[in-house]
């Protein structure tokens, strides 16, 4: 009788042993990469009365590397006493996280000064930035330092990151947007 009272007492233990938990959970955790997007671009105040000197201002939006839409070129053939131009930008968020925007890098010509503003609640840390479906304008700002006649490029670069990083280190979602662009300052006519 205590054999069977020892197995009986065995059986139990055993069984709480072999017992198991599964647990099968699917984790969505958002995406990012090629889901912000540049969607317009426009030049402000670019139909001057004739001979006020506005040149020629051609902006497109364009794929780079297969992604859609993550560049915009700029050409501009600069009229008579011309200087400075402005134009308009916009991006949306169609990822599911959202994000924010470090300070762009721009790399011009001697001869330029260019800048990109984007408002301060997209680039700040700390503040959430962009929703996904959202969108945000920012403006482009280029100013020619010279009169000598030649081609003078330049290039930003806009980086956006998940709205929590503080820094552009590995192991965050990252993404670039590049906006190209060249003024062409032609001889005096003759």
């Amino acid at each position: 009788m205590a054999v069977a009272v020892g197995i009986s007492l065995i059986g139990p233990a055993m069984a709480l042993w072999n017992d198991e938990l599964i647990i099968w959970e699917n984790i969505n955790t958002g995406y990012l990469t090629g889901n912000v997007l540049f969607s317009k671009v426009y030049a402000e105040d670019q139909t001057l009365p004739p001979g006020e000197g506005w040149g020629t201002i051609s902006t497109r939006i364009e794929n780079e590397d297969g992604k859609k839409d993550h560049r915009i070129t700029i050409d501009i053939v600069r009229g008579k006493n011309k200087t400075n131009w402005v134009l308009n930008s916009k991006i949306e968020n169609q990822g599911s996280i959202p994000v924010r925007f470090l300070p762009p890098t721009v790399m011009a010509d001697d001869l330029l000064y260019v800048e990109y503003d984007l408002p301060n609640k997209v680039i700040d840390p700390g503040k959430k930035g962009l929703d996904p479906g959202d969108s945000v304008e920012g403006q482009i700002r280029i100013k020619l330092n010279n009169d000598v006649s030649g081609t003078y490029p330049f290039q930003i670069e806009v980086k956006c990151i998940q709205w929590n990083a503080y820094n552009n280190d590995p192991g965050w979602w990252t993404d670039t947007l590049h906006i190209n662009g060249t003024v062409v300052v032609l001889p005096p006519e003759d």
